[in-house]
């Protein structure tokens, strides 16, 4: 609370616009969070949609998020996209590694707008955070008054979809090439070590074999003649 009221953010971002006539505080509303949308790829061929922009900003709801705070977690089922407003976020492997790191202006889970999924990463606050949400339930909302706006997002998250499963399927099918190549290539050594051990077992075995041939020719008959 110290934060917010230090950040002079209210509960709610977009608070001291609530008494203003529903035109004027949509138009407001546009003009401060339009940008935070339009970069969203997805949203960013409706940019000129002011319409459609307006109905998704008037459904964003804020969120302030502490230092060290999970916002969410890999393997769970996403309901929600965020726009980061301002601070920073550390997306973290499985053992806590920061592999990168979202910014102002950054956004993450816009998949689960589209799709009942599970998340693909687990996103922790570095900073202090100010965000805002769209919930999956909010832009079903949206749908049912945009139908052909939000059946063109759709449309476009299911190629993306089908490309980043191919991508999968050819890095799967790459590592699957390599691993048996490798392994080919350590059965072949591993037949030639074999080999040139048995050949020099054998050069071994006909050096004894020589070796003991050439001893016994070498010594003199022994002969007993009593006296």
């Amino acid at each position: 609370y110290n934060y917010i009221w230090k950040s002079g953010k209210g509960l709610d971002k977009n608070q001291e616009l609530q008494d203003l006539p529903p035109y004027l505080k949509n138009r407001m509303n546009l003009y401060l969070n339009k940008e935070i949308i339009t970069k969203v790829p997805m949203f960013s061929k409706f940019k000129d949609d002011e319409a459609f922009i307006t109905e998704i900003v008037k459904c964003l709801k804020s969120r302030v998020c502490l230092p060290n705070s999970f916002i969410v977690r890999k393997g769970e089922i996403g309901t929600e996209m965020y726009f980061i407003s301002r601070g920073e976020l550390n997306v973290v492997t499985d053992d806590e590694k920061v592999v990168f790191t979202l910014t102002d202006g950054g956004f993450f889970g816009e998949i689960a707008l589209i799709y009942e999924t599970k998340r693909t990463a687990t996103i922790v606050a570095r900073t202090y955070c100010d965000m805002f949400i769209l919930t999956k339930d909010d832009f079903d909302d949206v749908k049912e008054k945009f139908p052909l706006q939000v059946a063109a997002i759709e449309e476009e998250a299911a190629e993306r979809k089908r490309a980043n499963q191919q991508k999968d399927q050819e890095k799967k099918e790459k590592e699957a090439a390599e691993k048996a190549a490798a392994a080919a290539a350590a059965a072949a050594a591993a037949a030639a070590a074999h080999a040139r051990a048995e050949a020099i077992e054998r050069h071994s075995s006909s050096l004894r074999k020589s070796s003991s041939g050439h001893d016994s020719s070498d010594k003199v008959p022994f002969s007993y003649n009593p006296q």
